[in-house]
């Protein structure tokens, strides 16, 4: 998406939600997505890196001139500007050291899709390492699980709720990830099951949980149950 659009589509977002806006930025893995959009796929961090200083110029600039390698602007201003200053915040996802270093350096959170416990340990490390590098205090950066996650008290239900997200792997992503990378890489299971599994990240200093709910026919009973018996464990 063009960075002058997304800004003002974001900051139109921050400023109809009283300034509750929470952003999560990612580069994205499926080739055809560029494809498809008439972006090219090779150069795609260096696009998204200036991108993303340039939003922030627009979020927090009267006038903006740039001339990029990917984007050009001339005396451009976005009004109205976000209602969060200086900006809204940026969690990114992904787990390799180029986003550890993007968090460290302009995130307000890091959130990789379904890690390990010794991935989410390493990725924390490496990003505490970095903002010290950049000098940055990381009071208030949230450290983010995301993952799938299937409640049922009848384990194999469970496990057949996660059947549209290997399927997806497979035919998208030509990845047959199994149900081995589920238990490792997700939250299975009856309430008490997941709310020990929860407590695990939180004991690594993990701040908070994104869960992608399976089947997605019936997320309103799972979001019930997490709500019902899972969060007053932890209140």
């Amino acid at each position: 998406r063009h960075p002058y659009l997304l800004a003002k589509t974001l900051a139109t977002l921050d400023r109809a939600s009283g300034g509750r806006l929470d952003t999560g930025v990612g580069i994205g893995a499926y080739e055809p997505d560029y494809k498809n959009t008439g972006n090219e796929f090779k150069t795609r961090g260096r696009a998204y890196d200036e991108a993303l200083a340039l939003m922030i110029r627009l979020w927090t600039e009267d006038n903006v001139t740039h001339q990029g390698e990917f984007y050009q602007l001339e005396n451009v201003t976005l009004e109205p500007k976000p209602i969060q200053k200086p900006h809204p915040g940026l969690w990114f996802g992904g787990g390799v050291p180029r986003t550890w270093e993007r968090a460290a350096r302009i995130g307000c959170g890091w959130g990789p899709w379904a890690p390990t416990l010794d991935h989410m340990r390493e990725g924390m490390a490496a990003v505490r390492l970095a903002a010290d590098k950049e000098g940055r205090d990381l009071n208030g950066f949230r450290f983010i699980c995301e993952a799938w996650c299937a409640v049922d008290d009848d384990v194999k239900k469970a496990e057949s709720a996660l059947d549209p997200a290997l399927s997806y792997f497979v035919e998208h992503h030509q990845m047959d990830i199994g149900m081995e990378f589920m238990y490792t890489n997700s939250f299975i299971g009856p309430p008490e099951k997941i709310a020990a599994r929860i407590q695990e990240w939180i004991d690594i200093g993990v701040d908070e949980f994104h869960f992608a709910f399976c089947p997605w026919e019936t997320c309103k009973e799972s979001l019930r149950i997490i709500a019902e018996k899972v969060i007053p464990q932890f209140k």
